[in-house]
Parts: structure tokens; C-alpha cells; sequence
């Protein structure tokens, strides 16, 4: 006679959490909680990153634009801003968005993001930059670099072949690694 297994609901869900968090996306879509301790007390929880307003400096320095910040998102693991240049000349940036993740398997879902961009057709080419790796795509304007803590996302808005579009990339990766 044989018996079944059935897998207790807890252990199901965390199985297809597991399952669920493999998509190639470039921003993971879980969120962080304020923890509890068994006292009842909260524990400290990671401070979430500012927008760096260096990065702001740095388009406003590239576009010869006055540049604005805005909060997308700003949780203690994931911040979202975009910059935008008011007036931006025809063959500059008028944008960047920046996505600083500090999950803590960002580097593995950085990894995950340039085999599956290699796969999809996105042709990520492998640049120096900061962390322990980072890649760019052409023509997305999109650069993307990874470290053992931090996963950082630069995507710009420029008119196609506006020169300098990589190191702008590299350097506002770099301030954000830093931040």
C-alpha cells in the first residue's frame, strides 16, 4: 500500500516564493518589514539610501540643465529616483533613472539579470566599472554593475548616439555604490 507525502502549507509557500522570485526583471518586486523581536520590541532595521544628490550635479554638469529629483520608491533594501534636466540641449540627457537595491541576493539577481539579458537579445556588454561587475546595453542607454551588497541600475534618457553616454552611466553607478 503506499502512503502520501504532502508537504506542509508553510514549506509550499516558501517553495513558491522560491519559484516566483526567478524572473529577470531588473528590479525584484519582493519589499522589507520592519522585523519584530519575541519581546515585542522592533529591531533596528537598514536605514534606506537617499537619492544621491551628486548624481544630480553630475546631469545638471552633462545636460547644462537645471535637474530635479524625484522619489520613486524608498524602502530600506530598494531606492527608485529619477532625475530630470528642465531644458536639456538636443544631443543631452534629459533624464536618469536609478534603482539602488541592497536585497540580500542582489548581486545573485545581477548575475541572473545579465545571463538572461545575453539570452533575450538585450547583448549586455561587459564594461569596468565599480562593484565586482558591470555590464551596459547600447541601445537601451541602460547600465547596470554589481557588488557582493548592492545592485545598481542607470538608465538613461538621451537622444540616440548622444556621446559620453557610458561614462555619464559609469559615474552616477559609481556615486550610487558609494552612497
Amino acid at each position: 500500500m503506499r502512503t502520501r507525502r504532502t508537504v506542509p502549507l508553510a514549506l509550499a509557500g516558501v517553495l513558491f516564493g522560491a519559484v516566483a522570485c526567478t524572473s529577470s526583471a531588473p528590479r525584484p518586486a519582493t519589499r522589507s518589514t520592519a522585523r519584530t523581536s519575541t519581546s515585542g520590541s522592533s529591531t533596528s532595521a537598514p536605514q534606506p539610501v537617499a537619492c544621491p544628490l551628486a548624481v544630480r550635479d553630475v546631469l545638471r554638469a552633462a545636460s547644462g540643465a537645471t535637474v530635479t529629483v524625484h522619489t520613486l520608491e524608498r524602502d530600506p533594501q530598494l531606492t527608485d529616483c529619477r532625475y530630470t534636466a528642465a531644458a536639456a540641449g538636443r544631443r543631452a540627457c534629459r533624464a536618469a533613472r536609478l534603482q539602488i537595491n541592497d536585497e540580500s541576493q542582489a548581486y545573485v539577481d545581477f548575475r541572473r539579470w545579465v545571463d538572461e539579458s545575453g539570452q533575450n537579445r538585450q547583448h549586455p556588454r561587459q564594461v569596468p566599472g565599480p562593484g565586482l561587475g558591470a555590464d551596459w546595453v547600447v541601445q537601451q542607454h541602460l547600465f547596470q554593475a554589481g557588488s557582493a551588497t548592492r545592485w545598481v541600475t542607470v538608465t538613461l534618457d538621451c537622444p540616440p548616439h548622444t556621446p559620453g553616454t557610458l561614462p555619464l552611466a559609469r559615474h552616477i553607478a559609481t556615486i550610487a555604490m558609494r552612497a
